[in-house]
């Protein structure tokens, strides 16, 4: 069966009506290794970087190694990931607006210039591969060492690039889809999908002004 012409009226249709069928506007995403020498079978429990049951470690020396990596991602202007796990009992940097208004300047107008508009709005991706295959390898690791990960009280917060727009991401796990959060706590301490902090200052600071008033 010849499908050009099914293939070219679909094409006409979706450019005569400015519009783009959302089912392809939706990216899968699937994380490689930077490095090839690195062992993509490497897992974060037998990290070396960690610093729980260590001599001088502790929590406060995880949270500023985790801090750090992550500030210098968002300065290279690469988005990170940052998924809190509950024990019970991976863009795109055109921005959209200027791109349009380049189209508009070059002389793309009406339905085509719509046309375009539609690609670039309510965009989506999943992530596939590395980060779901990580999350179903640590939950085997605590299944065969008696342990229970809680999906309800897992918590997903995505740092995008310093230039980087918000994307929809959703990661599915044990029968449950993860989205992220704006703020989660970890260690006592609140992290925000900016890196700014404002959400645990904000927290800290009755405290502070409870102990300041008794000194």
């Amino acid at each position: 069966m010849d499908l050009l012409p099914f293939i070219t009226f679909i094409m006409n249709s979706s450019l005569s009506s400015g519009q783009v069928p959302a089912a392809f506007k939706t990216a899968r995403v699937v994380p490689i290794l930077k490095k090839p020498t690195l062992d993509s079978s490497d897992n974060l429990l037998q990290d070396p970087n960690q610093s729980g049951f260590k001599p001088a470690h502790s929590t406060e020396t995880a949270l500023i190694a985790v801090t750090e990596k992550l500030q210098t991602a968002r300065a290279s202007k690469l988005s990170s990931v940052l998924i809190f796990l509950d024990l019970s009992a991976a863009f795109d940097m055109v921005n959209h607006k200027i791109l349009l208004s380049v189209l508009a300047d070059l002389g793309i107008a009406g339905s085509a210039w719509k046309w375009f508009e539609s690609y670039l709005e309510r965009r989506s991706f999943q992530v596939c591969s590395r980060i779901s295959a990580c999350l179903t390898d640590i939950s085997s690791w605590m299944a065969a060492h008696h342990l229970k990960l809680n999906p309800s009280k897992t918590e997903l917060l995505f740092i995008p690039g310093a230039t980087g727009p918000q994307q929809d991401l959703a990661i599915s796990f044990e029968n449950s889809l993860i989205v992220p959060s704006k703020d989660a706590r970890n260690l006592g301490v609140t992290l925000d999908d900016q890196l700014s902090f404002s959400a645990h200052i904000t927290n800290l600071t009755p405290s502070c002004r409870y102990f300041l008033y008794n000194i």
